[in-house]
């Protein structure tokens, strides 16, 4: 199991002030802008601490420090002598944990760089060539902790969505263009808030209902409750 660094600070601050805390650790909110910046997100503290609270990632109003391991990488990185590289492995656990609320792939991906070869690689920017050592998938995406960036994988919606025959031939060009990338966007455990809000915004602007109803199939059941509090949090 990876220690939880010694400068990560588990302290809780409350995110709410409507008669409720809604704790989160301070090392969470000191780590929100820089995942806005490099993965051009909008996390706002009570952002993060409600998919804490829905994950099940446990929180007492004076001991945060479950939720400060979300993003503990140590000892294989830490802050004080690669804080570049520190900062995006810690920023795309965050990224990753707010979209998927997912423990267990975020766990993988913490796992993964707890055993990288850190020391192997020059100064603390990005560093490409050698994305097969320094890489690893998870939830559709890959991430490539050297370079620092992530993509997803290309596939076909044929071969994952396996429209019928009478669907197909609803399909032009184009369409089946779009189609290919949106299903690489949402493609194997994919993020299903990003899937959820491809098709909401899908069926907003009345697109090909053909769009809608495959991508369904990738998202599976979700509460009203849920789908009213994604849309808010990453469509606002």
């Amino acid at each position: 199991m990876i220690g939880l660094l010694t400068n990560v600070d588990s302290t809780c601050v409350c995110t709410s002030s409507a008669g409720q805390c809604n704790p989160l650790a301070q090392s969470l909110i000191s780590l929100i802008p820089t995942v806005n910046k490099q993965f051009n997100a909008n996390f706002t503290p009570e952002t993060v601490a409600d998919a804490m609270s829905t994950s099940g990632v446990s929180a007492l109003r004076d001991d945060c420090a479950a939720q400060a391991r979300v993003v503990d990488v140590s000892p294989a990185l830490d802050s004080q002598n690669m804080p570049n590289r520190t900062g995006w492995a810690q920023g795309a656990l965050l990224w990753t944990f707010v979209l998927s609320q997912n423990t267990s792939s975020v766990g993988q991906l913490r796992n993964f760089i707890s055993k990288g070869h850190w020391k192997s690689l020059t100064g603390d920017g990005p560093v490409t060539g050698v994305s097969s050592e320094f890489s690893a998938t998870q939830l559709g995406h890959t991430f490539d902790f050297a370079a620092q960036t992530i993509s997803e994988p290309s596939v076909s919606f044929v071969t994952d969505g396996q429209p019928s025959n009478a669907q197909l031939e609803e399909v032009d060009y184009t369409a089946h263009g779009a189609l290919d990338r949106m299903y690489s966007f949402a493609s194997g455990a994919c993020f299903v808030e990003e899937c959820l809000v491809v098709v909401l915004i899908l069926e907003h602007e009345q697109l090909h209902p053909l769009f809608g109803q495959l991508l369904w199939l990738t998202i599976g059941k979700m509460s009203s409750d849920k789908i009213r509090t994604t849309y808010s949090h990453l469509c606002p």
